[in-house]
Formats: C-alpha cells, sequence, structure tokens
C-alpha cells in the first residue's frame, strides 16, 4: 500500500524537530547561567540582594587624573546614583524611571530625554543588574547561547518580548565572566574584564574593567550586595 506524506505532516516533524532544537540551546543557555553565577557567589546572594552598592576608581587616556566614583544600582525598581569626584571635577547623578538629573561642579541641570533613555538602557543591561535577574529567573527575560566564537563561549541576555539583546557575557574555561557587551542606540559598548575577586560575605566579581582598546578602564575597591538602597541615599534633586 502507498503511503501519502502530506504537507502537514511534514511541517509537524519540523515544529517538532526546531522545538527540540531549541530546548537543546535553552538547556545549555541555563547549565552555563547556573555555572557563571557559581563562579560570583552563588545563586542564592544574587537573587536575595535588592541592591548593589560600588567603589572604583577610574581612568580615561584622555584625562589626565583618576577619578574616584562611587554608586548605587537598586534592582527592585530602575533607578540609579553617582558620586563621581578626582582633582579636577565633582559630580552628582541621579535617575529614576520619570527623570535624571546631574550636579556638576555645582551646576545642576535635568538629563534630555535621549541621555536619560541611554540611562534606563544600560541600567537593564548592566552586568550586576543581569546577575541579579538571571538568578531570580526573571520572567522578562530569555537567555541564548552566541556559538560565532570559538573560543568564547558567551551567554545572550534577551528581552523576551522584543527579543532585542540586552547583554552578552563571555565566560572562560571556568565560566568565570571575562567579557561584556551592550548596544546603546547605534553606539556597541565593550568590556573586557579582569580576574575574580572577594570582596566579602561570599561576593566575588571582576577586580577591573576595561574598554578593548585601553582607553578606558577601572579597578573595583569595594562592592557590597545589599537588601535595599539605604533610606540616606535619595534620588531626588537637591532642593
Amino acid at each position: 500500500m502507498r503511503k501519502i506524506v502530506t504537507l502537514s505532516s511534514i511541517l509537524s516533524c519540523f515544529v517538532v524537530f526546531m522545538g527540540c532544537a531549541q530546548n537543546k540551546v535553552d538547556d545549555k543557555a541555563n547549565q552555563l547561567k547556573d555555572k557563571l553565577l557559581s563562579t560570583i557567589g552563588g545563586k542564592d546572594i544574587w537573587k536575595n540582594a535588592g541592591a548593589i552598592k560600588v567603589e572604583l576608581i577610574g581612568h580615561y587616556v584622555i584625562e589626565e587624573v583618576p577619578w574616584r566614583e562611587k554608586f548605587w544600582l537598586d534592582y527592585e525598581k530602575p533607578r540609579g546614583k553617582y558620586e563621581i569626584k578626582s582633582e579636577t571635577t565633582d559630580r552628582l547623578i541621579a535617575w529614576t524611571t520619570q527623570n535624571g538629573w546631574e550636579l556638576k561642579d555645582g551646576n545642576f541641570e535635568y538629563q534630555e530625554a535621549s541621555r536619560h533613555k541611554v540611562e534606563m538602557e544600560y541600567y537593564h543591561s548592566e552586568p550586576t543588574v543581569v546577575f541579579h535577574k538571571i538568578a531570580k529567573d526573571d520572567s522578562d527575560i530569555i537567555l541564548g547561547i552566541d556559538s560565532t566564537d570559538s573560543a568564547l563561549r558567551k551567554l545572550v541576555v534577551m528581552d523576551k518580548i522584543t527579543k532585542d539583546t540586552l547583554c552578552t557575557i563571555g565566560v572562560n574555561l571556568k565560566s568565570e565572566p571575562i567579557y561584556w557587551s551592550t548596544k546603546l542606540g547605534d553606539r556597541k559598548i565593550e568590556r573586557v574584564l579582569g580576574p575574580l575577586q572577594d570582596f566579602g560575605d561570599d561576593v566575588r566579581l571582576f577586580s577591573w574593567g576595561a574598554s578593548p582598546d585601553g582607553k578606558w578602564r577601572y579597578e573595583h575597591i569595594s562592592i557590597s550586595l545589599l537588601e535595599s538602597v539605604p533610606d540616606q541615599i535619595t534620588f531626588d534633586p537637591p532642593q
């Protein structure tokens, strides 16, 4: 008896095949995510963190002197605050979902809409914010694997609705983060990440970061995961 293969049966087989292939990709991404989290302190400490405080020293090739930076990022709702000081400048920057502002050398101004948009985009791609999101299995993101570079395994973090890539995190053979990239508008931002360092309370994070061309770099001084942003840290403009 002659067997008739219908178009619907072919399509059904194709759908099943594609589903199995996607499941394998998802499994690999989740395995890489779990290994990555284990190298930076474990899933629980990043899942349970409500905010982060970071202190660093930054260097830029066109600046004669380094700057010292202190910042807070709220993991529960998008907002951040930065204190930047050097021998030549004194800046205070804060932003929420509504707006942003800056006090630079005593001069106050609100951020333009385009600048505020960049702040929001960067927040959702910032490495530690992403670590928190993947640790709590955030339903707003999906994970994938970038296999284009055979020498570097890359975890791709994407927006579930738009499918836009929020950031890409490259890891070494120990699954430690050594590379991060994102795209802000038409501009691609890349960072090479240094060896992991213990910062206390089981937190391990890269000791430094730098642009691939070496023009910009920073060294972490201290990193603290917090239950929430301290009450004394306000995001309102100065009166």
